[in-house]
């Protein structure tokens, strides 16, 4: 289980999310998980996340901030734990078994994993100028005809 996935639980109503949810919250957003996945997981329900979520002031908190990033540390290093055994599943099952929940494993931990550390649209940049310029030469090359 994630370090972010919690033991589902009812809350009481009207009873305020702590610091620790609040940055759960936070850090669990920012691995692009919607509210509905966040509730599941966490069993607080979806329009508290949103509610919370709308509140940039307590996010803008410096110890709220360090929580946030301790919990994303966290996740990373267990996401890097779930790639390496399932790099090493795909290797135990590679010749006498469909290796696609391994390969899915794996891709889906280091797409998070990038998330994470930033490096999610790195090469966007890049790719949109290759298509500008290639949308750019067959305007060229319509003018010409």
């Amino acid at each position: 289980m994630s370090r972010i996935q919690t033991q589902r639980r009812k809350r009481p109503k009207g009873k305020r999310l702590n610091k620790r949810e609040q940055a759960l919250i936070k850090a669990s957003t920012e691995l692009g998980k919607s509210g509905y996945q966040i509730e599941k997981e966490t069993g607080i329900s979806h329009t508290t996340v949103g509610k919370y979520l709308k509140d940039q002031e307590a996010y803008s908190n410096p110890k709220m901030k360090e929580m946030v990033a301790q919990i994303k540390e966290h996740e990373i290093l267990d996401l890097t734990v779930l790639n390496v055994r399932a790099k090493q599943r795909l290797h135990d099952v590679a010749e006498r078994l469909n290796p696609i929940e391994a390969i899915a494993l794996m891709d889906r931990t280091f797409q998070q994993i990038r998330l994470l550390e930033g490096k999610s649209t790195t090469n966007i940049a890049s790719l949109t100028k290759i298509i500008q310029e290639a949308h750019g030469d067959m305007h060229a090359d319509s003018k010409v005809i």
